[in-house]
């Protein structure tokens, strides 16, 4: 059995604009793993077990959402983040 994540980016904007992700500076996770906070939720929902699915129609948010299948996240970031997630 899989759990399907729907609606991750919209329901979780307060994880997508904390600092940690939404940031795009240095120091935030976003950019030290060169992705868009959306791919680091989505990545993150992979990490532990779900699958992502995206209704957006926007080409080029489908090309990123593709993408972040690439976007591999070391273990504090998933452990950072699920504390953020409560």
């Amino acid at each position: 059995m899989i759990y399907q994540g729907f609606s991750l980016l919209t329901a979780n904007q307060e994880v997508l604009q904390h600092p940690l992700i939404a940031s795009l500076t240095r120091a935030s996770l976003a950019a030290s793993v060169n992705a868009t906070p959306a791919q680091v939720v989505f990545s993150f929902a992979r990490s532990i077990g779900i699958l992502p699915l995206t209704g957006t129609s926007n080409a080029e948010h489908v090309k990123q959402d593709l993408a972040s299948r690439d976007v591999k996240l070391p273990p504090e970031a998933v452990q950072a983040i699920e504390f953020l997630a409560g």
